[in-house]
Formats: structure tokens, C-alpha cells, sequence
């Protein structure tokens, strides 16, 4: 299967699935077929409701997410989580594995997509803690696990998130948009590009990352 990053300069981002066989998923209701969420835009982040074990939470949508987590527990103490045990996380803060507790068989609803088995990862450290940078409440992060089962379209200029079933989805001509294919590292979306400094031309893999709120970074 191919994936691809749609974009229409401006306006809206058009994720295709990062579809994966065996992993469990996100249903919709019989006969829904798509659905569509507010969001609000803080700083170049995308934030989102959702809801865990029939608490009502809001999480940063971070496309190079990989696992979902929340971080903001203090404020969320009424959450029961399931099948809980303590486990090392690694690809958080600054790099260094991290405590964390491990839940398994976890309800999680957005819209009206539901997942009956979700693993979450409770990370209890300040430095992940956003609400304090964006001046709004946010509880943890979701990605990969919500990504790979749906065509996504984030409109910008509306702050509204659709999604749709893969097989239910109609490409629309779009003459403004630019197509990218995007392939997968550990679950992350990149891209490859281009880029030209001091007259020397490099041909380089980026990360497609929502979740950090900047336009580029670039290593070495």
C-alpha cells in the first residue's frame, strides 16, 4: 500500500493511513463511515478531546507519536486505568528511558471512533507536562495509534479534524495541493527531500512531526 502527505498550502493536511495488519483498531458505529472533531490550535499544536475509560481528557495529536501517553495524572485522578504495571519507556523528554506505568484493555473515544483494547503508557514527568507552555489543560499525547486506522484531513482555517474510513474515502482533485509519499520509521511518518546549502545538494529523510510545533529542524 501507498501512503501519502497531501497538502494544501494554508488550509488543510491530508494524512493517508498508516495502515498496519494485526494491530487492533478503532471502529466507528455501524454505518459510519466518517466523523469529524473541533480542535483547538495553540502555538502550531493540534489539540484534540478524547475520551479514556469515560473520562473526558484533551490530547496533543503528535504524528510522531508512536505510543499513546498521558502525563498530566494530577489533574486526571478520577481516571481508572486497567491492567496497570510499571515499565521503562524510552523516546520521551530528553532521550533517557523513563519510569512509566503500562495499561492495558483501556477504553479510548474520539468522536465517535471507539478502541476497546488501547495500550496507554502514565509518564510522571514535570518536563512532558504542556499545560503550563500552552496555558490550556493537556493531559497526554495520541498518534500512530489513531493515525493508522483512518484518511485524516486537519483544516487549519477551521480548526476541525475529519477522518474517514480508508475504504469509504473519495480522493478529490485538489490543484493547489502538493502530494508527497511517506514511508516509516519505527511507526513515524517521514518524507524524503532536498536540501541545498553553500552550493551542495543533500538528499535527506524528515520527520513528519505534529507535535513539536516547529516548521524544520534539521540534524546532522
Amino acid at each position: 500500500m501507498n501512503f501519502q502527505l497531501k497538502i494544501a498550502l494554508g488550509f488543510y493536511i491530508l494524512l493517508f493511513p498508516f495502515w498496519i495488519v494485526g494491530q487492533t483498531t478503532f471502529e466507528f458505529p455501524k454505518n459510519t463511515t466518517k466523523d469529524k472533531i473541533d480542535l483547538q490550535l495553540i502555538n502550531n499544536l493540534m489539540l484534540l478531546p478524547v475520551e479514556v475509560n469515560g473520562v473526558s481528557l484533551t490530547f496533543l495529536l503528535d504524528t510522531g507519536a508512536s505510543s499513546t501517553v498521558i502525563f498530566s495524572f494530577e489533574e486526571t485522578d478520577s481516571l481508572q486505568l486497567n491492567n496497570a504495571k510499571v515499565v521503562k519507556l524510552r523516546g520521551l523528554g530528553k532521550g533517557e528511558p523513563v519510569d512509566a506505568i503500562k495499561s492495558e484493555n483501556n477504553v479510548i473515544k474520539i468522536g465517535k471512533a471507539i478502541k476497546k483494547n488501547q495500550i496507554i503508557y502514565v509518564v510522571f514527568d514535570g518536563e512532558l507536562n504542556f499545560s503550563s507552555r500552552l496555558g490550556v489543560p493537556v493531559h497526554g499525547i495520541i498518534g500512530f495509534d489513531f493515525l493508522k486506522d483512518f484518511i485524516v484531513e486537519v483544516n487549519n482555517e477551521y480548526k476541525r479534524l475529519r477522518f474517514y474510513l480508508p475504504e469509504s474515502f473519495t480522493k478529490r482533485k485538489c490543484r493547489k495541493c502538493l502530494e508527497k509519499e511517506l514511508f516509516f520509521i519505527k511507526d513515524k511518518p517521514h518524507i524524503s527531500a532536498t536540501f541545498e546549502s553553500g552550493g551542495v545538494i543533500k538528499e535527506v529523510n524528515l520527520l513528519i512531526d505534529s507535535g513539536s510545533g516547529d516548521a524544520l529542524w534539521l540534524f546532522e
